[in-house]
């Protein structure tokens, strides 16, 4: 009996992610860019990116790459962003406010499935009991 490889029958697909706590995309970004494009991530989740709605783009801005954020504003860190390589298509998942968390969640089309991803942010003087009233968003 000829059984068929595995790799005939099923069209396999890959996503690099990787995390980061940049604290500060603005002081790093020439950094990150070098990460991004030497490794060939394809979603890059960020944490405490420093990034306020009047940040110039040039300062976090990422040739290649769609960035979604969320700001913290009025606070000197925390924030949040995903970037996206061009080549996927995404859109934010609406989700409920739960101060003083920051969350961001996309939904990413790959080849034949979508995905969730997400990335959140608490502050240090949180307690981590916050995340209770975090479970019912997943």
């Amino acid at each position: 009996m000829n059984t068929p490889r595995l790799n005939n029958c099923v069209q396999q697909e890959s996503v690099k992610l990787a995390y980061l706590n940049a604290r500060s995309v603005p002081c790093h970004v020439d950094n990150i860019r070098f990460l991004m494009h030497e490794s060939g991530i394809d979603l890059l989740l960020v944490s405490e990116t420093w990034i306020h709605s009047n940040t110039p783009l040039d300062m976090f801005y990422i040739n290649g790459y769609t960035v979604h954020k969320v700001d913290r504003e009025g606070k000197r860190a925390g924030g949040v962003a995903i970037y996206v390589a061009n080549h996927l298509s995404s859109h934010k998942i609406d989700t409920p406010l739960l101060d003083p968390l920051q969350q961001l969640w996309l939904e990413v089309k790959l080849k034949s499935t979508n995905i969730a991803v997400g990335v959140i942010y608490r502050p240090p003087s949180t307690p981590y009991k916050c995340f209770d009233n975090f479970q019912p968003t997943l």
